[in-house]
């Protein structure tokens, strides 16, 4: 019962850390984020709830990525850069947490996400992201 208590409180830490970075990332919604349309808690902050805007579709059937690629990457890279410069370091990128919008790539579930990371955190994960498209590209 305790590690259900505690699994609870650790996820709900992760909603109210995820709403934070939405809130720091506020001008960037819509472009390398979906937008914030609700969020709240019930039950005295025991359950949270998040809407977001419907922007496309996650990456993840890997069915256009072949074709399509390096843009991906780039684009992908792109919103990244703009999530990092407001200091947002994601931490816990994978295909998953990036979908298309359209000619955007964005990024969601920023639950485990950092606010004021450190530069070199960033520059990681920079690297990691090329490493989650199994790719290199010089992005300039």
């Amino acid at each position: 019962m305790y590690e259900l208590i505690e699994d609870a409180e650790e996820t709900l830490a992760g909603f109210f850390r995820e709403i934070s970075v939405y809130t720091e990332l506020q001008d960037l919604q819509g472009i390398a984020v979906p937008e914030v349309l609700a969020y709240g808690s019930v039950w005295g902050n025991y359950m949270g709830f998040l809407a977001l805007s419907r922007e496309g579709h996650a990456l993840c059937p890997y069915e256009t990525l072949e074709t399509r690629l390096p843009e991906l990457v780039r684009l992908a890279m792109r919103s990244l850069q703009s999530i990092h410069l407001k200091g947002v370091l994601h931490g816990d990128l994978s295909l998953g947490n990036i979908i298309m919008s359209g000619q955007r790539v964005m990024f969601i579930d920023f639950e485990r996400s950092s606010l004021r990371a450190r530069r070199e955190y960033l520059d990681y994960e920079m690297e990691d992201l090329q490493a989650v498209f199994g790719t290199c590209v010089d992005v300039a």
